[in-house]
């Protein structure tokens, strides 16, 4: 019973995606890493008996949520090489 509801779920909506699947789909990121954060809950999941299933919604706002922005202070200071080439010689 369980089984069949979990093959309605992927087969119905397709967005749902195993640990193993995420890390297929997303490579940068890896099977192992999805795996973590299941550990640590800090990516929401479903548990149907023993499979694990993330939403891809999910997994694109986590990886929108790592975003760093790059912060106008800190480029002021930053020397190109040419820069720092013409300081030395």
């Amino acid at each position: 019973m369980v089984l069949l509801l979990w093959l309605l779920i992927v087969i119905r909506f397709g967005q749902y995606l195993s640990p193993k699947d995420a890390g297929a789909a997303y490579p940068a990121i890896g099977e192992r890493h999805f795996r973590r954060l299941i550990a640590e809950r800090r990516i929401p999941f479903s548990k149907i008996g023993s499979k694990v299933l993330l939403d891809r919604d999910d997994i694109e706002t986590l990886i929108r949520s790592t975003r760093v922005e790059p912060t106008p202070e800190r480029l002021v200071g930053v020397a190109s090489k040419r820069e720092r080439r013409a300081r030395v010689g």
